[in-house]
């Protein structure tokens, strides 16, 4: 993620993925139905503007969460 390292120091990234990864995880241990298949996503992906983060899981409630991380000035746009 070659616009994402210029952008922010990895350590701020790293604790908003724990962040959302607990919640998500919380939220998977709230499904009542103990039929229901358990699971957390965790996407990344680039567009030509930006780093975006998804997490999604299958608990009650809000099961996404989708973070834009703009690119530095000069980050390369290729996959």
């Amino acid at each position: 993620m070659d616009g994402l390292k210029k952008y922010s120091r990895s350590s701020e990234i790293e604790q908003v993925i724990i962040n959302l990864v607990n919640k998500a995880i919380d939220a998977v241990k709230e499904e009542p139905n103990k039929d229901v298949e358990r699971w957390v996503q965790i996407e990344v992906r680039k567009d030509v503007q930006s780093v975006v983060l998804v997490v999604s899981d299958s608990g009650p409630g809000n099961t996404c969460f989708e973070i834009r991380f703009p690119k530095a000035k000069g980050a390369k746009n290729a996959a």
